[in-house]
């Protein structure tokens, strides 16, 4: 069943845009830099030492300074020296949509042979302590010369499906032979949205025709490379058309292609949002629209106001709330449909440009009178309502 619902506009935005609502944190690591104890002057290492927030444990370990250690220091005065040991340090609960990125520099002494079985790991301990899950690692195989610092990093990204949500983030140091480390570094960004799709990972066009399947030989998407900072990002989707007339077209994207899955209910208050540009080669008489499909193939459709002629930025908002009140399933969530309708009796060619498919949570709509969902009640809302007087749900 195909239900048609105005609940969206068109809204120009300048070309300066916040793609996250987030922060980016210091380093959250304690004594990442293994400052602490200080090293007695004159000795240039204390052998076994309690190092202020690592617990380590294992056949040896010290604190060096330059004179005991790699020379030059890689950061600050002080480095561990690990042998057969290993260094771990908590740092909080995990939570969903956090980024967490570990970083580490090692070095060898002399013994290369241990490098390949020596690793960093950004683990999961659950609450009770019982179960610890491996979140990422590398090991240290490409430290192929001695007294040389290498830099090591580490991402995890915990998304809802994981289930790890208040468990605690536990990053390690193992040293299956002898290793020197020295400026650790644990960084944490928090979104407040999920992108579907941003367009930047595909390498060509085959990879995005993969996943975002024509309806029929009327369109085409293929990736534009972006210029002048025009568009976001790297790369956007560059959709072509030549409909017949009173005809329509549409790419659909299969949403078990996402990594946060079919769910798109991930916040309160949540809102379906995407970037688009016209361009001048485009008539008055093709709308752009949005198709939602749940699992049981019930759909929704969205349209635009826009002129896509204009080749300014403009945001394609649905509220997603608005759409689980009317009863359609966006928990469960099969496709959505990105498409174009020929409103005139002849034929009709053109080309838009799509970007940053997302989930967020960043606005409230107080007023019922907002029937747009821009956060202002004006005469685009009046508009929907006269384009719609009297027609049914």
């Amino acid at each position: 069943m195909n239900k048609p619902c105005y609940i969206l506009v068109f809204l120009t935005i300048s070309l300066t845009l916040v793609l996250a609502e987030g922060f980016q944190s210091v380093n959250i690591l304690e004594n990442g830099s293994f400052e602490e104890p200080a090293v007695p002057v004159g000795s240039g290492n204390l052998p076994q030492p309690q190092v202020e927030g690592w617990d380590i444990s294992g056949v040896y370990w010290a604190i060096f300074t330059a004179d005991g250690g790699v020379n030059p220091i890689a950061d600050g005065l002080n480095q561990l020296y690990l042998y057969s040991a290993s260094a771990t340090q908590q740092r909080g609960l995990l939570s969903d949509y956090c980024e967490y990125n570990f970083s580490v520099k090692v070095a060898a002494n002399s013994d290369l042979t241990t490098m390949q079985s020596s690793y960093a790991v950004m683990q999961a301990v659950s609450p009770d302590g019982s179960r610890v899950y491996e979140l990422a690692k590398i090991f240290f195989g490409e430290v192929v010369e001695p007294n040389l610092w290498y830099s090591f990093d580490l991402q995890y990204i915990n998304l809802p499906t994981s289930n790890l949500a208040g468990h605690t983030l536990q990053v390690k140091i193992y040293s299956a032979g002898m290793l020197n480390v020295d400026d650790a570094g644990l960084q944490i960004t928090s979104y407040a949205q999920a992108s579907i799709d941003d367009f930047e990972s595909y390498g060509n066009p085959l990879e995005l025709n993969e996943k975002w399947i024509a309806s029929s030989q009327a369109i085409s998407a293929t990736l534009q490379n972006e210029f002048h900072n025009r568009y976001i990002g790297g790369q956007s989707m560059q959709l072509n058309y030549s409909m017949y007339s009173a005809s329509s077209a549409e790419i659909v994207y299969n949403m078990s292609n996402c990594i946060y899955g079919n769910n798109l209910q991930q916040f309160s208050d949540v809102e379906l949002s995407f970037y688009y540009w016209g361009n001048r080669v485009n008539s008055d008489d093709v709308r752009l629209f949005l198709k939602i499909y749940d699992i049981s193939d019930e759909e929704y459709i969205f349209y635009s106001r826009s002129n896509l002629s204009s080749e300014t930025q403009s945001l394609f908002l649905v509220d997603i709330d608005r759409l689980t009140a009317r009863g359609f399933d966006t928990q469960n969530v099969k496709e959505i449909a990105i498409g174009l309708e020929n409103l005139s009796m002849e034929n009709q060619n053109g080309v838009i440009y799509i970007d940053n498919i997302q989930l967020s949570s960043q606005s409230k709509f107080p007023y019922n009178a907002d029937i747009n969902g821009d956060g202002v009640v004006d005469i685009e809302d009046m508009l929907i309502i006269a384009d719609n007087w009297l027609l049914a749900y």
